[in-house]
């Protein structure tokens, strides 16, 4: 069977495009109704314009911003949470014993692997 008329799912790793990130792209989705398949049948040229669409997309949608204690490449809306990393601030603390933690939703995991017994958190 050659290339472009697979019937199963092909998973693909595209790595760097447009040098941004490493996505994992599905092709070949459950599309057929009643449990039937729709198999791809595109080009690979195809593929690399949904990958340029889908980077131009995110670069919009979150744009990045360098850490000025590291210079580490961040969304600007996590920024203020990668700062806490290096400050040590930790404002989130858990009610059932004495873990503290800066980010929002490790605290959330915490609770529910060491205290599944406790209802659940709401913040």
């Amino acid at each position: 069977m050659g290339l472009g008329s697979w019937s199963e799912p092909v998973f693909l790793v595209l790595q760097g495009v447009a040098g941004l990130f490493t996505d994992m792209v599905l092709l070949g989705v459950d599309g057929g109704g009643r449990g039937g398949r729709r198999a791809w049948s595109g080009s690979w040229e195809g593929v690399r314009q949904a990958m340029r669409h889908v980077a131009d997309d995110m670069r919009r949608a979150s744009p990045r911003t360098a850490c000025h204690i590291c210079g580490s490449s961040v969304s600007r809306a996590n920024l203020q949470r990668h700062i806490r990393t290096h400050t040590g601030e930790k404002l989130y603390g858990c009610p059932d014993c004495h873990y503290r933690t800066g980010d929002r939703s490790n605290l959330r995991r915490h609770h529910a692997s060491v205290h599944p017994d406790q209802p659940t958190l709401q913040m």
